[in-house]
C-alpha cells in the first residue's frame, strides 16, 4: 500500500512540474516490495496482484530500488529521533547523501529473497520454485494462465465480459 500511495503521490507532484514520468525513480525500504514489483502481478494472490498491477501500470519495474533503512530518513522516527532531533537532521530534510551525487553512483539494488516473501505467491506458481536461504536471487516468473470459462455458453461478448468481470 506504501508503495501504492508514493507512486499516485510523485506521479501527481511530477504532472504539476512538467517531469517525465520515465525520469523518476521510486524508493522502497521494503525488499520484499522491490521483489514483488519485479514479478509479474498475475503471480500472487489478489491483494498483492491488484496493488502490483497498478504499480506496473504507472511505472516500470527497473524504477524502483531499495534504500536501506540507515540511509532511509522516514526510519528516524521510528528509531526514537525526537522532532527537535528531526528539525537539525540533514537527512530528515534532503534525503540521504547518494541522492545529491550522480546517479551511476546510487546505490544498486541486489535483491534478497525472503521466504515470507514468497507467501504471497499462488500456491500453483510457489510450488514451481525454490528460494535458496542466504542467497540472492532475481528470477521472472511466467505462470500459465488458464481460462475458466468457456466461450460457447455465452449468447454475447457483452455477456461474457460481465460474468469474466
Amino acid at each position: 500500500m506504501g508503495a501504492v500511495l508514493t507512486l499516485g503521490l510523485t506521479l501527481s507532484i511530477a504532472k504539476v512540474l512538467k517531469i517525465d514520468q520515465n525520469l523518476l525513480t521510486f524508493w522502497s525500504d521494503s525488499m520484499d516490495v522491490v521483489w514483488w514489483i519485479q514479478i509479474p502481478s498475475c503471480s500472487f494472490r489478489p491483494f498483492v496482484t491488484n496493488r502490483i498491477g497498478e504499480i506496473h501500470d504507472s511505472s516500470s519495474p527497473t524504477q524502483w530500488c531499495h534504500v536501506r533503512t540507515h540511509q532511509n530518513p522516514a526510519d528516524l522516527p521510528t528509531r526514537g529521533m525526537s522532532g527537535t532531533e528531526l528539525k537539525g537532521n540533514k537527512m530528515w530534510w534532503k534525503g540521504p547523501k547518494f541522492l545529491s551525487m550522480p546517479e551511476d553512483t546510487w546505490p544498486k539494488t541486489e535483491i534478497d529473497v525472503t521466504p515470507e516473501a514468497t507467501l504471497e505467491i499462488h500456491k500453483k506458481v510457489r510450488t514451481t520454485f525454490n528460494v535458496p536461504e542466504k542467497e540472492s536471487v532475481l528470477f521472472a516468473l511466467t505462470p500459465q494462465v488458464t481460462w475458466h470459462l468457456h466461450l460457447s455458453r455465452y449468447s454475447s461478448w457483452t455477456r461474457l465480459l460481465r460474468v469474466r468481470a
